[in-house]
């Protein structure tokens, strides 16, 4: 779809003025980042302005001793960790091309990346944001500091509404310093299943585990790997993390365990971190199970963080029945499938799946917001 016209505001104020001339207009408006998560979700019911954050940008304020950053959201998360690094601090935040992928766009989305084991989720990231709203104002919610427990946590609420409810202007996260020793551990099994239950056992060893993952055969091809593995990336002390790279490999298959050099890595851990910018569908339940028959396919390529329930499967000549199949499948363990980014034969599957009672209540937030609904209107769940 293509906008009848591309606006660049210069500030927050002047954001939320054009929102507010926009929802006075009744034009539909789509909040517009990097572009690199443009795609997901259902396309918009109407859109008439691109709002871009691409004069939005720039840290606002980095604080090394007190760990906190604030940021613009038009700042690509490339700069942000370019201002950390001499620091030697990082955000946990990651997202597929962080050249182009920027905060507000990332948070809009709710992407996390594979170091949720250890740093929580992006939500867990945020202390504060400020939100453009369609009624010009500008909201704020948190502050600039960790310890802030004034007033209700509505930084929450915008992420991942997928630009239904405002455009993030600025927000402030709390950064954590890079570990002394960090190593990348790939357990090769025979299976996904298998690789599961390895994955699952290496979880209760506790504190060092950075990171924890199951590739199939298909990706473990395509990321250089010998076939279907675990990824374990730990961290800390030179002494713990030792100690622990010991244990797990006490408990691998065989004494079967690659230690991965520096450069192996970063390219192993790039292409986690960039495999949701092509996978097809996302799948959250309690555990990761309900995917194992999908990946066990030579057509499709499968990344699950078994430990937070999450997985990305790229398949590209699934149609609607594959999707049903799975989201059935995914029921069963209380969880769900969304499509992620769509290929033409899932043209007409539903994007979001079952939702629950919530919608209602989310269908009430909405108006509240956007009355109007000239938010990416239709973009998110029911149509929201």
């Amino acid at each position: 779809m293509i906008p009848e016209r591309v606006l660049h505001p210069a500030d927050e104020r002047e954001a939320a003025q054009l929102l507010l001339a926009a929802q006075q207009a009744e034009d539909a408006v789509v909040p517009v980042g990097g572009a690199t998560l443009l795609d997901v979700g259902n396309a918009p019911s109407r859109y008439a302005v691109a709002v871009a954050t691409d004069r939005l940008t720039g840290i606002v304020e980095y604080n090394p001793g007190d760990l906190t950053i604030v940021v613009r959201a038009g700042t690509t998360l490339a700069e942000v960790e370019a201002e950390l690094r001499p620091h030697r601090q990082f955000l946990s935040v990651q997202a597929p091309f962080p050249e182009r992928a920027t905060i507000g766009g990332t948070l809009a989305a709710n992407v996390s990346g594979p170091l949720r084991l250890a740093y929580g989720s992006i939500r867990d990231a945020v202390i504060g944001t400020r939100v453009a709203l369609p009624s010009g104002h500008v909201a704020k919610s948190g502050g600039r500091v960790v310890k802030n427990v004034a007033g209700y946590d509505l930084s929450k609420l915008f992420i991942g509404s997928f630009g239904t409810l405002g455009i993030i202007v600025e927000a402030a996260f709390k950064v954590f310093p890079l570990p002394l020793t960090r190593r990348a551990l790939v357990v090769p099994a025979a299976g996904v299943s298998n690789a599961m239950d390895f994955a699952v056992g290496v979880a209760r060893l506790g504190p060092g585990l950075l990171s924890l993952a199951v590739v199939n055969d298909r990706l473990a091809g395509v990321m250089q790997l010998e076939g279907a593995s675990t990824i374990a990336l730990l961290g800390g002390t030179a002494e713990a993390t030792a100690e622990l790279m010991a244990e797990i490999c006490s408990q691998a298959p065989a004494q079967n365990v690659r230690v991965l050099d520096d450069s192996e890595s970063d390219a192993v851990m790039q292409a986690m971190r960039d495999f949701p910018g092509r996978a097809t569908v996302r799948l959250s339940a309690r555990m990761s199970r309900p995917h194992v028959s999908a990946a066990d396919s030579s057509s499709v390529e499968a990344l699950s963080y078994p430990t937070i329930g999450t997985s990305f499967l790229f398949a590209p000549d699934w149609n609607g029945d594959n999707v049903t199949t799975l989201r059935r499948d995914a029921a069963r363990s209380g969880g769900n499938v969304m499509v992620w980014r769509r290929s033409p034969a899932l043209e007409h599957a539903s994007t979001w799946g079952e939702v629950g009672t919530e919608l209602t209540l989310m269908r009430a937030v909405k108006s509240v917001f956007d009355p109007q609904r000239i938010m990416s209107p239709g973009r998110f769940v029911g149509d929201i």
